[in-house]
């Protein structure tokens, strides 16, 4: 049995990577949206690099804040996991309508990261629901 301080560490932790993983991913778009206009965007990194650090690490934050909070009332962090997921979803979107050029690689990761992360929050959101309401669905069979 957690203590209060135990759930509420971790509900902390878990909202600070949920923010952290939005501010970079609209770090991430923003550059990608400079650099489709000009010659370079604001990060000096090549495109690879930057969809690794910006991209992969907002993906990871999200999953390991869904890990943390997955037995937690956790409304912030459900709802940010969705916008996560729609901003990713939003930037494959951009891919497909040859809004910036990128590679068909970039265009499924991001489709499949868009999705698993869009659907981590939304099965975060039935969880806290059903916790709010009684029925703990983690632990009834």
């Amino acid at each position: 049995m957690k203590t209060k301080l135990q759930i509420h560490t971790s509900y902390a932790i878990a909202n600070i990577f949920v923010i952290t993983s939005f501010v970079l991913l609209l770090i991430y778009g923003a550059d990608v949206a400079v650099k489709n206009f000009k010659t370079e965007g604001f990060i000096p990194l090549d495109t690879i690099t930057r969809g690794i650090i910006f991209g992969g690490i907002a993906v990871a934050l999200s999953i390991i804040a869904f890990i943390i909070s997955i037995r937690e009332k956790s409304f912030f962090v459900s709802t940010l996991l969705i916008i996560n997921g729609i901003i990713m979803i939003i930037g494959s979107l951009v891919i497909v309508f040859n809004i910036i050029n990128s590679s068909e690689n970039a265009l499924l990761i991001s489709i499949v990261s868009g999705i698993i992360v869009t659907s981590l929050g939304i099965y975060n959101k039935i969880v806290f629901r059903n916790i709010t309401s009684g029925k703990n669905t983690l632990t009834q069979h």
